[in-house]
Parts: structure tokens; C-alpha cells; sequence
């Protein structure tokens, strides 16, 4: 049985279990701490990080893209267009949405001061403000079939709750595609699935150990 090497928290991760759980392909998942990594860790991944695949035979795998892409390829179907220039489409508008997942990170780790963590949510704001744009309309991101990039952005919506209790305000105000995408998303089985049933109380005291304001914020709210 394939075997899953992750964090409980962890939105790359939550893509490939999303896959996973897409596509029925059973696997062992294992959650390590991030902060106290096994030894063992780098002797399947250079980087060190998660998520990491480890197969029947101990062949290894890391880099969510890398595996989403080969478990998509091994099993039934696909979560990604046919078409070959609407497959390459989904991949740059998932890197896209990647990339607003390491501004959500920024907030996490690095913003020290509230000028810089409404920056970074402005920032946020703008990149998710072309989404829009660009977003079918649909249930989905192209329409009525869910594919690998509504895992992705799956993982990213899924901070919104919390950040908008910071910010006081709606982060996809105005983006009444997004909205609608983001509320199919979060009904979905497989993406439910993918995290912890307290997965925001989880994540309020991940963060909360942070250098950053969100941290502090989150803490003087939960004192």
C-alpha cells in the first residue's frame, strides 16, 4: 500500500489526499510533527519536507505536484483536462494559486507587525481579484468537473475563515464566482476528508506559536 508521509495541517498535502480520495486509491497516511522531524525524514527526501510518497516497494516521491501528477496517471481517469492546452492552463493557474499559498505562509511566519500582514492580504486580495476573472462561472473552475486545480484552491480557501476573523471582513467580497466556487468546495467529501474534524482549532494553535501578528492576534482573541 502506497504510504502518505504528512502533517495534519499541511495544504500540500490535502491536494494529494484529495486526489487520493478522488480517485479511491488506498494509502497509509502518516502525520509527522514539523517542528520535531524524524531522522529518518531526509533519508527519503532531500527537502526534507511533506508530502512525501512512499510505495509498496519503497520507491519514493516527493513534492506534491510531482506525485499528484504520477497517482493521477496510474489510476482510472483523470483529474486533469484532456485537452492538452487546458491541462497546461490548469497547471499555470494552480501555480498561481500556489503562489498565494506562500503569501498565506508570509502571514504565518514572517509578517511582524499588522502594516505588513494587511499588505500581505491586500497582496491576497489583488492576485484572488484575477482568479475571478478568469473562473468559469461554474461550480468549479471550468465548469461542472472537479480537477487537480480545485484541490489546490481548495487548500487555499480554507484559511479564509480564519484570516477573516482578523481582518473583519469578507475575503472574497465582490468575488461572487470565487464565493461560489469556495462554498462547492468546502462541501465536497473528498476535501472535508482531507483535513483533521478540528482542523481550525488545530490550525489557531499551530500558528499561534509564531513570531508573527497573526499569532499575536490569534492569541490575545483566544486568551
Amino acid at each position: 500500500m502506497l504510504k502518505i508521509i504528512g502533517h495534519h495541517l499541511c495544504p500540500y498535502v490535502q491536494r494529494v489526499v484529495i486526489l487520493m480520495l478522488e480517485k479511491d486509491i488506498a494509502y497509509q497516511r502518516i502525520d509527522i510533527d514539523l517542528d520535531n522531524k524524524p531522522e529518518w525524514l531526509l533519508q527519503y527526501s532531500p527537502t526534507a519536507k511533506v508530502p512525501l510518497m512512499i510505495t509498496a516497494d519503497d520507491k519514493v516521491l516527493f513534492e506534491s505536484q510531482v506525485i499528484c501528477e504520477y497517482l493521477d496517471e496510474i489510476s482510472v481517469g483523470s483529474l486533469q483536462p484532456l485537452d492538452s492546452f487546458e491541462k497546461a492552463r490548469h497547471k499555470a493557474w494552480g501555480e498561481f494559486g500556489t503562489q498565494m499559498l506562500n503569501l498565506i505562509a508570509k502571514t504565518i511566519y514572517q509578517d511582524s507587525d499588522k502594516a505588513a500582514f494587511e499588505h500581505s492580504i491586500q497582496r491576497l486580495k489583488q492576485q484572488l481579484s484575477i482568479v475571478e476573472g478568469e473562473h468559469s462561472g461554474g461550480n468549479y473552475f471550468s465548469g461542472k468537473v472537479f480537477h487537480l486545480t480545485d484541490a489546490i484552491y481548495a487548500s487555499l480557501f480554507r484559511y479564509f475563515s480564519l484570516l477573516q476573523k482578523i481582518v473583519n471582513s469578507q475575503i472574497l467580497a465582490q468575488m461572487p464566482k470565487l464565493s461560489v466556487w469556495q462554498q462547492h468546495l468546502s462541501e465536497r467529501k473528498s476535501v472535508q476528508a482531507a483535513v483533521p474534524s478540528e482542523y481550525e482549532t488545530q490550525l489557531i494553535a499551530f500558528i499561534s506559536n509564531k513570531p508573527s501578528y497573526l499569532a499575536q492576534r490569534l492569541s490575545a482573541d483566544t486568551a
